[in-house]
């Protein structure tokens, strides 16, 4: 979405957590706590805390299109 929207900086604010902040330290942390599984969590795991970030990003786009709507044409 925000590609399209040539808006790239919250573009890689959902990449990035997602592949490098969470993914790798859950590949070495979970199989500490779980074993082989925990290796399979973490793939998971990374993807809902990417959504969260950006459910929060996408909430906070829409109430700037809409401020933007309503503002009178000028």
């Amino acid at each position: 979405m925000y590609q399209s929207l040539a808006k790239p900086l919250p573009s890689i604010l959902v990449t990035l957590p997602r592949q490098i902040v969470f993914l790798i330290p859950f590949i070495y942390l979970f199989p500490l706590v779980w074993g082989v599984n925990g290796i399979f969590l973490a793939q998971p795991v990374s993807d809902a805390l990417a959504l969260v970030i950006c459910i929060a990003l996408i909430v906070r786009e829409h109430k700037l299109l809409v401020f933007r709507e309503a503002l009178p044409a000028c």
